[in-house]
């Protein structure tokens, strides 16, 4: 995996390639949906900080009205 230019951020066994909107575990490639992939970049660009399911739901579904349900299904998916 040839990703020596972008910035990876790592935690335990997975590493993730935010402007490439990869993330690898013990660098095999992983598939991850578009939406758990926003809310995973929206967690890792505010490390330590606590973001409510509103500020989530605003940035991952910035031009749509959508149910709580829609972020639990994402992050338990």
């Amino acid at each position: 995996m040839s990703r020596h230019r972008e910035q990876a951020v790592q935690f335990g066994p997975y590493r993730v390639f935010p402007g490439q909107r990869l993330i690898a575990e013990n660098d095999r490639p992983l598939r991850l949906g578009r939406r758990a992939m926003d809310i995973l970049l929206a967690l890792l660009e505010r490390p330590g900080e606590v973001l409510g399911k509103t500020e989530l739901m605003a940035r991952v579904w910035p031009d749509t009205v959508v149910e709580d349900i829609s972020l639990r299904v994402h992050i338990a998916a």
